[in-house]
């Protein structure tokens, strides 16, 4: 079952079309993802350390920690998640030991970076990369224990911010010719540096759209004709989900009660159906029934 989901998204990836993953940051939001009809969800490092710390993307959260979400998150859906495991946390031991646990537990897509360990959010100032030479090892190291063939590797190159585009460029081929299956060039410029990536680079991209506005929000289409085969759109559900919160609770402090519906609140059954509730009566149903015929 846990490689059922890696063969799936590399046979997605296989498709001609362009793949919408949207991030998700618990079990709860990767169900949504899910039970919306998108066929491949994000689990976005921001939305994760906001979510379990309330803390920003800054390298804060643990490895441990994250694992355990990440766990949780792959128990609740059945298409495949890609994860964006930040540096792989640490060195290429480090990356070695998590891409390990993360195949176990049946994350189909490994997104690892080369900025410095502890690194920052892609699209905060002041982020820096190693040493090509140290990520193409974390690369090679990581690929060495890969157990299932079908597991995706995602190498993410954060050069463009401090080192400029034709470093990234150049990042980007050597991480593909060490073996990863995608390229992730982090805080491209406009649509024209979009351009120049998806012609120059020899692999498979990826491209983040939610970011300060530097990468352009284009439609789907759009970026599948540039030649980008997944649009990442990684914090819109913990952005909308936070922004409608808080208009709730300004609005519960300033009028002390609420409707079923302001706020654009969902039902009270509608919100436990999200999480199944129908199907855990059926089993309350039939194991009730069972016990009961057995005393009697």
């Amino acid at each position: 079952m846990l490689s059922e989901k890696s063969r799936k998204l590399r046979q997605l990836l296989a498709q001609s079309n362009t793949i919408c993953a949207v991030g998700c940051y618990d079990a709860l939001t990767a169900k949504m993802i899910e039970q919306a009809g998108f066929e491949v969800a994000y689990i976005s490092g921001a939305s994760v350390s906001m979510a379990l710390l309330g803390k920003p993307d800054l390298g804060l959260a643990s490895y441990g920690e994250i694992f355990g979400q990440v766990q949780r998150i792959a128990q609740a859906t059945e298409i495949p998640i890609i994860l964006d495991a930040d540096t792989g946390y640490g060195n290429y031991q480090n990356a070695r030991r998590a891409f390990v646990e993360y195949e176990q537990i049946g994350i189909a897509g490994i997104q690892i970076e080369d900025q410095i360990f502890p690194k920052r959010c892609g699209h905060l100032d002041g982020t820096q990369v190693v040493e090509i030479s140290e990520m193409t090892t974390k690369i090679e190291a990581v690929l060495d224990v890969r157990q299932n063939p079908d597991t995706v590797l995602i190498a993410r190159t954060d050069a463009r911010q401090s080192l400029g585009l034709n470093e990234a460029i150049k990042r980007a081929n050597l991480y593909a010719e060490a073996g990863a299956d995608m390229i992730f060039v982090e805080g491209m410029h406009g649509v024209e540096e979009c351009e120049v990536v998806a012609k120059e680079v020899i692999a498979p991209l990826i491209v983040n759209t939610g970011g300060r506005g530097l990468t352009p929000k284009l439609s789907l289409k759009k970026y599948e004709k540039i030649g980008f085969k997944i649009v990442l759109h990684p914090g819109v559900m913990q952005r909308a989900a936070t922004f409608a919160m808080r208009e709730m609770l300004c609005d519960l402090k300033e009028n002390g009660n609420l409707t079923e519906t302001k706020n654009g609140q969902m039902h009270f059954d509608e919100w436990f159906e999200l999480v199944d509730l129908s199907e855990y009566k059926k089993t309350e149903k039939r194991f009730t029934t069972e016990t009961q015929r057995t005393q009697s």
